[in-house]
């Protein structure tokens, strides 16, 4: 029998120009046993001083991105499936996001939501080759985990807005056991940080 886990894990910095600090509004399903799927989700919080996932990263992402890092862990006796085509962040349960593609990051990282913006203090050339080269290689990407490896990267979506962001979940709608067809949803639902 296949069980699943899913584990949210959480790290939060804050700065009011980038993509809105999202908590977690329900704990994952944690199940035991050796037979499982295990997702973590952890929303990623690269604004602030001294940012931990700052630091391993290598790139502000919080400025450009709703990020999220996710690992896939396949401690089952058969190799499943994972595409980012079935993975969704729900705003509100209006407006649905999808993680953008390595070409379509790099394009939102360089033009944010407005290619004609003017930026009044732009970056070398270097240092914007080496964050554009920090987002392909640790975006998170489609393939077959095999048993006991795992799989693991960034989901990247365009910001979320600080004002429409009450009721967001992160879904990965199909992780497919490859032997039998099985099919596996998880969803991890967030908001925003609350103002003290």
């Amino acid at each position: 029998m296949l069980r699943i886990v899913s584990v949210l894990v959480l790290f939060l910095t804050g700065c009011a120009s980038s993509s809105p600090l999202l908590m977690p509004t329900a704990e994952g399903q944690n199940v035991g046993g050796r037979e499982t799927i295990q997702v973590i989700v952890k929303p990623i919080a690269t604004q602030g001083i001294g940012s931990e996932d700052e630091k391993r990263l290598g790139i502000d992402l919080s400025k450009y991105f709703s990020a999220f890092e996710v690992v896939l862990a396949n401690q089952t006796k058969e190799a499943i499936a994972f595409s980012l085509s079935k993975v969704a962040l729900t705003i509100e349960s209006e407006q649905a996001l999808f993680p953008l593609n390595e070409a379509e990051s790099i394009r939102y990282y360089q033009e944010g939501d407005d290619p004609t913006r003017i930026v009044w203090f732009p970056k070398s050339k270097k240092k914007m080759a080496r964050e554009i080269e920090k987002i392909k290689t640790n975006r998170l990407t489609d393939g077959e985990i095999a048993p006991g490896a795992q799989k693991k990267g960034l989901v990247l979506f365009k910001k979320v807005g600080q004002d429409h962001c009450r009721d967001v979940v992160l879904t990965l709608e199909e992780i497919t056991v490859m032997k039998t067809g099985e099919k596996k949803r998880f969803s991890f639902p967030f908001s925003c940080k609350t103002k003290p």
